[in-house]
């Protein structure tokens, strides 16, 4: 579950920012209505196995202990974010870079780190985005 968790949230991160980069490209008419909805349920059904793996990780732990909430226990995980899980989540962010893709939240971050004011909206677009996965 320490390894798994981390990547369930990247890979929803992923997804959610592709989304929205897709609905610029819709409004562009940088592509058409029809491959759109091919392309979201593409990035859904990536979301929901990540979820799905999330689940069958919980459930492996749940078989060695006799006393075990499975919902507290991933709920806890998701809220807590030890070193070991952002430690690992910066790991997997790396290992599937896609082309130098960085989400756009994290590329305002780092472009507001000259700009007080910047960094202070760059950081309440990331939790929002944070609040939305939980």
């Amino acid at each position: 579950m320490p390894k798994v968790e981390p990547l369930r949230e990247l890979i929803g991160i992923l997804c959610n920012d592709l989304k929205m980069r897709h609905i610029k490209r819709l409004r562009n008419g940088q592509c058409d209505l029809n491959t759109g909805f091919a392309f979201n349920d593409l990035l859904t059904n990536y979301d929901r196995i990540a979820a799905h793996c999330s689940n069958i990780a919980v459930a492996i732990l749940e078989l060695d202990s006799s006393n075990f909430d499975m919902h507290e226990y991933t709920k806890s995980v998701r809220k807590l974010k030890d070193n070991n899980y952002v430690s690992t989540f910066d790991y997997y962010e790396q290992k599937y870079n896609i082309n130098g893709y960085q989400p756009e939240a994290e590329q305002d971050t780092k472009a507001a780190a000259k700009n007080p004011v910047k960094a202070v909206e760059a950081k309440k677009i990331i939790l929002q985005r944070e609040r939305n996965l939980l």
